[in-house]
């Protein structure tokens, strides 16, 4: 099976009280694993930091929150203002 790269945010929780950001689907094994690259996770941290008010009772990210992330590169970003990822991401 060839591993193709598509951040599915379904299967992302982002939560802006403790900073967790969390991969929450298939393990690597699983039936349908998702892989995201860098530059996708930056862009859709920074989607939903940009928004204006929450997109639903589910949203914790939105423009009065501190952003989660800072590009240096395509392939290198910084989690900032106590955001974080574990290591099942």
């Amino acid at each position: 099976m060839a591993i193709t790269y598509q951040l599915v945010a379904a299967d992302w929780t982002v939560d802006n009280v403790t900073g967790n950001i969390r991969y929450t689907g298939d393990d690597h094994d699983g039936t349908s694993p998702s892989y995201a690259t860098v530059i996708e996770l930056h862009r859709w941290l920074q989607g939903l930091a940009d928004d204006q008010t929450p997109a639903d009772t589910s949203d914790k990210m939105y423009i009065p929150i501190s952003s989660p992330s800072s590009r240096a590169t395509d392939n290198i970003i910084t989690l900032i203002n106590g955001f974080n990822i574990d290591a099942t991401a």
